[in-house]
């Protein structure tokens, strides 16, 4: 490759899931690099919910121009154009250079997806890549079939050994489907399940409950049956089961609560089994012991802070790698990151920290009609540690996070000594009462702390707090007394170090609350208008924005009650176009029945602007949902793929 700027994408261009406002992928996304010699660095890394407002973007573009012009706008903020561009890898119009089709050739029997999974991570520092060993697991939900139709036939997850830069490559079991299943049984995503599993005090007492381990589809449809046969099961406990078949109703939450927190228990047990299992393997194979390996997660199913801490501390492993956008939400880094190390596996690169988003200038929004009104006063040399003793602010700052997690740049933060702090921020959020909020903890103090900690700069790890410490940061705590920590350095994010630094010297808490700045179904505000328009509507005297106070006043005046809609153009413009949809889809496939129409193989020789080929389709479809419910619970589940894995 020659030295320049290049782009990798995953996203999807499809007119007719356009209109109907689908995608065979979700979390779309593109990366911007540069290279230099030997040297890349990622320079921009975009997720489009964060531009269209719509929560784990999963709609396709209409058209390769559209696609391009929304490229263009990206490159534009940074005086670049397309022209500029040496090569786009993932390019969803694809050519035979395409990084997706040539991972399709490298690894016949395992999809790209997982491949792509699995080199985000575990090139994320090649630095250490070349000079350790390295035990890397790609675990997420199912693959899409964009640009790798045989995905659906391959190993849907996949596993390796790096030995100073030799990898070697393997199928693996994921867990993945497992939380997926429970959300289309409950109705909630993975992070609320998760929070329910360990909030809840009962358990069920039975222990004959069994779920098979998931490698393809194959397997994957006795496991979403063997699953939703579980949760029947225990939905079905009674009062008078107490002390028979589970250990009795939690008096905190509601029955329907205690009975979800059983079910996740059981699940999350299950889900450590599978990987527990899988890190045996390896270690046995290749004989290598944890304590001489680092440990690298990609994938959705990385976000189970849970299961890290766990393999972490079981295995001694010396060192944790991986990126904060572990979901599908960093697959361009993944297919840069593979395209880069497939023309030269000596390349270097580092993902230096979380802030790979976009800066908004506050200036002009200050300036603005729409805001001045409501600022009471703007000042360089505002106090965030007394602000912080006040009540919860919202604190923006800078280029915007990567991945599903806020991480200092797009925060709520506030006092963790206080609990009232924790009911307000789920207040604000519209969350349950027992949903915890994470603590953003100064790395140095962070085994003072906590139990068997070890640094956590993206969130993905949780730990047990110190006997001695709980009383003194009860807003930070799960009800089991965990705490899903992020640790914080100077390095890392030099801001918001001298805030949690300074409330040390005041407090003797090296700790502040934080979490995501959006409303419920919101993706993480983007803009700086947008934070305002938060904190306005729920009533927020303090913003700072990339270090000004800014006081605001006359909340009740604020007349919107909604966030502010996100520039969804290039996404909605043709919905509803009936001379579009005469022209793409004559005898008009439902969402559901296009979804199947391109998922499943048998139906690809089938041209939907044929009617007599549509109503054959539209038959299948029928068949589908009304024969054979477990793959309709399959296929609900494929829609979406890992699109709740956002634990």
């Amino acid at each position: 490759m020659k030295d320049g700027y290049y782009l990798s994408v995953y996203s999807e261009v499809d007119p007719v899931a356009n209109m109907l406002q689908i995608s065979q992928r979700h979390d779309h996304n593109m990366a911007l690099w540069h290279k230099e010699a030997k040297r890349v660095t990622l320079l921009r890394h975009w997720e489009l919910e964060r531009f269209t407002g719509f929560k784990q973007h999963s709609i396709a573009f209409f058209s390769r121009d559209d696609y391009l012009g929304f490229i263009q706008k990206r490159l534009a903020e940074y005086g670049l154009s397309l022209v500029d561009i040496v090569e786009i890898f993932g390019d969803p119009c694809a050519s035979e250079r395409s990084a997706c089709l040539a991972a399709v050739h490298q690894y016949s029997d395992i999809s790209n997806h997982a491949i792509f999974h699995l080199y985000a991570s575990l090139l994320s520092d090649t630095k250490l890549f070349h000079n350790e060993t390295v035990v890397a697991l790609a675990m997420d939900g199912a693959p899409d079939i964009v640009l790798d139709g045989s995905s659906r036939d391959k190993k849907y997850y996949c596993g390796a050994v790096s030995i100073r830069g030799n990898i070697e490559v393997f199928p693996v079991a994921s867990p993945g489907m497992y939380w997926t299943a429970a959300t289309r049984i409950f109705h909630l995503r993975e992070g609320t399940l998760m929070a329910l599993a360990s909030a809840s005090e009962s358990v069920t007492l039975e222990n004959d409950f069994f779920v098979d381990k998931i490698y393809d589809r194959k397997s994957s449809e006795k496991v979403f049956l063997q699953i939703q046969k579980l949760a029947d099961r225990i939905m079905d406990y009674s009062a008078e089961d107490a002390g028979i078949k589970f250990s009795g109703f939690d008096p905190r939450f509601s029955e329907e609560e205690n009975k979800i927190s059983m079910v996740m228990k059981l699940i999350q047990t299950f889900s450590i089994h599978v990987v527990e299992e899988e890190i045996d393997a390896i270690l046995q194979k290749y004989g290598l012991r944890g304590q001489e390996c680092v440990l690298s997660l990609g994938g959705g199913y990385a976000l189970n802070c849970p299961t890290n801490t766990y393999l972490m501390q079981k295995y001694q492993f010396k060192n944790f790698l991986s990126v904060p956008c572990v979901s599908d939400s960093g697959l361009s880094v993944g297919i840069g990151l593979y395209s880069f190390y497939r023309d030269d596996p000596s390349f270097e690169f580092q993902f230096e920290n979380a802030f790979y988003g976009n800066a908004y200038p506050a200036a002009n929004i200050l300036c603005g009609e729409r805001i001045r009104s409501f600022i009471d006063s703007v000042s360089d040399q505002g106090d965030p540690v007394q602000d912080l003793m006040d009540g919860p602010i919202v604190w923006y700052d800078g280029q915007s996070e990567s991945g599903p997690r806020a991480l200092g740049h797009r925060s709520i933060i506030a006092d963790p000594r206080s609990i009232r702090n924790k009911d307000l921020i789920n207040l604000y959020k519209q969350r349950q009462w027992w949903r915890p909020v994470a603590p953003i903890i100064l790395e140095d103090f962070l085994e003072e702390w906590f139990e068997n900690a070890y640094p956590s700069p993206y969130m993905l790890n949780n730990f047990v707090i110190r006997q001695e410490k709980k009383e003194l940061v009860p807003a930070i705590l799960h009800l089991d007394l965990t705490a899903r920590v992020q640790t914080i350095n100077q390095e890392s994010d030099e801001a918001l170090y001298h805030v949690i630094q300074n409330f040390y010297e005041r407090t003797g808490i090296p700790i502040v609350c934080n979490t995501s700045l959006n409303d419920r179904g919101e993706p993480i505000i983007e803009t700086v208008e947008q934070a305002f328009n938060f904190a306005l509507r729920k009533k927020i005297e303090v913003v700072y924005v990339d270090g000004l106070r800014v006081k605001l006043k006359n909340h009740l005046a604020y007349e919107l009650t909604e966030p502010l809609t996100r520039d969804e153009s290039e996404f909605s413009h043709y919905t509803g176009s009936e001379k579009l949809m005469e022209q793409y889809n004559p005898f008009h496939l439902n969402h559901t029945e296009y979804y199947l129409y391109k998922f499943y193989d048998f139906m690809s020789g089938y041209d939907i602007r044929k009617e007599t080929d549509a109503r054959k389709i539209k038959r299948m479809c029928k068949k589908i949902n009304d024969l054979m419910p477990l793959k309709k619970l399959v296929v609900d589940f494929l829609k979406s793929s890992e699109k709740q894995m956002n634990i």
